[in-house]
Protein backbone atom coordinates (compact mmCIF):
# COMPACT_ATOMS: atom_id res chain seq x y z
CA UNK A 1 0.00 0.00 0.00
CA UNK A 2 2.85 2.37 0.86
CA UNK A 3 4.56 1.64 -2.46
CA UNK A 4 1.33 2.30 -4.34
CA UNK A 5 0.76 5.70 -2.74
CA UNK A 6 4.39 6.73 -3.01
CA UNK A 7 4.42 5.56 -6.64
CA UNK A 8 1.50 7.87 -7.39
CA UNK A 9 3.26 10.80 -5.72
CA UNK A 10 6.96 10.29 -6.57
CA UNK A 11 7.00 7.82 -9.44
CA UNK A 12 9.22 4.72 -9.57
CA UNK A 13 11.54 6.03 -6.88
CA UNK A 14 8.55 6.32 -4.55
CA UNK A 15 7.67 2.66 -5.05
CA UNK A 16 11.22 1.60 -4.19
CA UNK A 17 11.31 3.84 -1.11
CA UNK A 18 7.93 2.48 -0.02
CA UNK A 19 9.20 -1.11 -0.19
CA UNK A 20 12.31 -0.25 1.82
CA UNK A 21 10.31 1.63 4.47
CA UNK A 22 7.80 -1.19 4.88
CA UNK A 23 10.63 -3.73 5.13
CA UNK A 24 12.24 -1.68 7.92
CA UNK A 25 8.94 -1.49 9.77
CA UNK A 26 8.45 -5.23 9.35
CA UNK A 27 11.93 -5.97 10.73
CA UNK A 28 11.35 -3.68 13.71
CA UNK A 29 8.07 -5.43 14.52
CA UNK A 30 9.59 -8.91 14.14
CA UNK A 31 12.62 -8.04 16.28
CA UNK A 32 10.30 -6.62 18.91
CA UNK A 33 8.25 -9.80 18.93
CA UNK A 34 11.34 -12.01 19.08
CA UNK A 35 12.93 -10.08 21.93
CA UNK A 36 9.76 -10.27 23.99
CA UNK A 37 9.21 -13.98 23.27
CA UNK A 38 12.84 -14.88 24.00
CA UNK A 39 13.09 -12.63 27.04
CA UNK A 40 16.17 -10.83 25.73
CA UNK A 41 17.07 -7.44 24.31
CA UNK A 42 18.34 -6.24 20.94
CA UNK A 43 21.93 -5.86 22.11
CA UNK A 44 22.12 -9.52 23.10
CA UNK A 45 20.27 -10.70 20.01
CA UNK A 46 22.62 -9.52 17.26
CA UNK A 47 26.35 -10.16 16.71
CA UNK A 48 27.18 -6.44 16.63
CA UNK A 49 30.96 -6.89 16.43
CA UNK A 50 30.70 -9.08 13.31
CA UNK A 51 28.14 -6.78 11.72
CA UNK A 52 30.32 -3.73 12.30
CA UNK A 53 33.34 -5.55 10.88
CA UNK A 54 31.38 -6.46 7.72
CA UNK A 55 30.23 -2.85 7.43
CA UNK A 56 33.84 -1.65 7.52
CA UNK A 57 34.88 -4.25 4.94
CA UNK A 58 32.05 -3.14 2.66
CA UNK A 59 33.08 0.51 2.93
CA UNK A 60 36.70 -0.40 2.10
CA UNK A 61 35.50 -2.45 -0.89
CA UNK A 62 33.52 0.55 -2.18
CA UNK A 63 36.66 2.61 -2.81
CA UNK A 64 37.58 0.96 -6.14
CA UNK A 65 33.91 0.96 -7.16
CA UNK A 66 33.77 4.73 -6.75
CA UNK A 67 36.94 5.08 -8.82
CA UNK A 68 35.60 2.80 -11.59
CA UNK A 69 32.27 4.63 -11.60
CA UNK A 70 33.97 7.91 -12.39
CA UNK A 71 36.21 6.50 -15.13
CA UNK A 72 34.08 4.16 -17.24
CA UNK A 73 31.26 5.56 -19.35
CA UNK A 74 29.50 2.45 -20.67
CA UNK A 75 26.93 1.53 -18.00
CA UNK A 76 26.88 -2.20 -18.73
CA UNK A 77 30.64 -2.64 -18.78
CA UNK A 78 30.96 -0.37 -15.72
CA UNK A 79 28.47 -2.54 -13.81
CA UNK A 80 30.43 -5.73 -14.52
CA UNK A 81 33.75 -4.11 -13.58
CA UNK A 82 32.26 -2.59 -10.40
CA UNK A 83 30.85 -5.96 -9.31
CA UNK A 84 34.16 -7.70 -9.93
CA UNK A 85 36.11 -4.96 -8.13
CA UNK A 86 33.80 -4.97 -5.10
CA UNK A 87 33.74 -8.76 -4.83
CA UNK A 88 37.50 -9.16 -5.15
CA UNK A 89 38.39 -6.38 -2.70
CA UNK A 90 35.73 -7.53 -0.22
CA UNK A 91 36.87 -11.16 -0.41
CA UNK A 92 40.53 -10.18 -0.15
CA UNK A 93 40.09 -7.94 2.87
CA UNK A 94 37.77 -10.47 4.49
CA UNK A 95 40.41 -13.17 4.11
CA UNK A 96 43.19 -10.93 5.42
CA UNK A 97 41.15 -9.89 8.47
CA UNK A 98 39.96 -13.48 8.96
CA UNK A 99 36.31 -12.41 8.76
CA UNK A 100 35.66 -15.11 6.17
CA UNK A 101 37.23 -18.51 5.78
CA UNK A 102 38.26 -20.02 2.44
CA UNK A 103 35.60 -22.70 2.95
CA UNK A 104 32.97 -19.95 3.02
CA UNK A 105 34.30 -18.51 -0.24
CA UNK A 106 34.22 -21.94 -1.87
CA UNK A 107 30.56 -22.30 -0.86
CA UNK A 108 29.88 -18.88 -2.38
CA UNK A 109 31.66 -19.93 -5.57
CA UNK A 110 29.47 -23.03 -5.73
CA UNK A 111 26.33 -20.90 -5.38
CA UNK A 112 27.48 -18.45 -8.07
CA UNK A 113 28.29 -21.24 -10.51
Amino acid sequence: IASYFLLRIYGLEGAAVGKVLVTYIEVIVLVGMLTSLLGTNVVEMFPWKKLFKLLLLSVVALVPVIFVHGVLLNAYFRFVVECAAFASVFAGTALVTKSVRIVDLMKMKFVVN
